[in-house]
């Protein structure tokens, strides 16, 4: 099946598509369901997505890449993330250049009718951390000087700056329904996405990690990150990566 799709997609690739064709992803909440764990097993829909990242992930670069499934089984749109750097923007045009392959591949496989599929989320949801931490320490840094300009203590300032940069970055995991746990020996953060079953965030940082409690917000910390990737999973957390 795999060398099927392959040849079908090579073959049209060279067709390029203006990247108005290729539309911003509405919000998670508006778009299709992702697919049972059962279906996301299946050797057939493993398959699957393999050509789908091999077409269109592979240029994406740090944009999520989200495929909807028409109910007969085709695929019925392809969206990212809005791009905000030049490099996003080249990606998509990228990806748009491919997008009459995308709609000439084959039917997908039947459990996968009237569901979505997410590709390239792992290296997405990284870049975009990195920018949250960036935008999280940039307010952090506004809020220390403007407390300083206002007369507070330095050290009064520095505790209120530390509290706005923890919660600005609870606000955006709680947005993204994930957890993020900062490694000793990483730049960027592990994160990882809430199952069905999920325990809740503050029992799998207490568990898992050495976790560091502030007064409005639990920090997740490890020494040991593959210990604790063992850890969340068995707490229902799926790293991405």
């Amino acid at each position: 099946m795999r060398a099927s799709l392959t040849v079908a997609a090579s073959a049209i690739v060279a067709c390029a598509s203006p990247v108005s064709n290729l539309p911003y992803c509405a919000q998670e909440s508006a778009l299709q369901p992702l697919p049972t764990a059962a279906c996301q097993s299946s050797p057939e829909v493993g398959e699957y997505e393999e050509v789908l990242s091999d077409l269109l992930a592979r240029d994406a670069g740090p944009l999520l890449v989200r495929v909807e499934l028409g109910m007969d089984s085709r695929i019925r749109e392809v969206c990212t993330d809005p791009s905000i750097t030049a490099d996003q923007w080249m990606s998509r045009d990228r990806i748009a250049r491919k997008l009459t392959a995308a709609y000439a591949l084959p039917s997908a496989p039947a459990c996968l009718v009237g569901n979505r599929i997410d590709l390239n989320r792992p290296a997405a949801s990284l870049a975009e951390a990195d920018a949250i931490l960036e935008e999280c320490g940039r307010e952090a840094s506004l809020r220390r000087q403007s407390d300083e300009y206002f007369g507070s203590q330095p050290n009064m300032a520095g505790k209120a700056s530390g509290r706005a940069f923890q919660t600005c970055l609870q606000q955006h995991q709680n947005r993204r329904n994930e957890l993020w746990i900062f490694s000793l020996s990483a730049q960027s953060p592990l994160i990882f996405a809430k199952t069905e079953n999920s325990a809740p965030s503050r029992t799998a940082l207490l568990v898992c990690t050495n976790a560091r409690e502030t007064s409005n917000s639990l920090i997740g910390v490890t020494r040991d990150p593959a210990s604790t990737i063992l850890c969340m999973r068995e707490h229902g957390w799926e790293p991405l990566e």
